[in-house]
């Protein structure tokens, strides 16, 4: 009876490992997932895109259909950058 109840213990502390390596690769892929679905709007926020946040509610919105997440992303190279200056000094090309 006492090795039933050690051998129940230690395949609770296996499994527990096991749900925790499971649960770390889920939210690491949540996060891939996430962060390509919202490769238009990263592109737009880091090129200082004018309408960045257009392109942000495009991805959001219409991202899933995969013709919106092309658009969004289109939109996001194709915008012209805002430097947050004045358009004589501005820097960026």
């Amino acid at each position: 009876m006492e090795a039933a109840t050690l051998t129940v213990a230690t395949g609770t502390a296996t499994d527990t490992a096991v749900q925790l390596a499971a649960g770390t690769m889920g939210l690491f892929a949540w996060i891939l997932v996430l962060g390509l679905y919202f490769t238009p709007t990263i592109t737009a926020f880091a090129r200082h895109a004018e309408k960045r946040w257009g392109v942000f509610f495009l991805n959001l919105l219409t991202g899933w259909t995969g013709a919106g997440w092309i658009g969004a992303m289109i939109w996001a190279v194709a915008g012209i950058k805002d430097c947050g200056c004045d358009k004589e000094f501005c820097d960026i090309d």
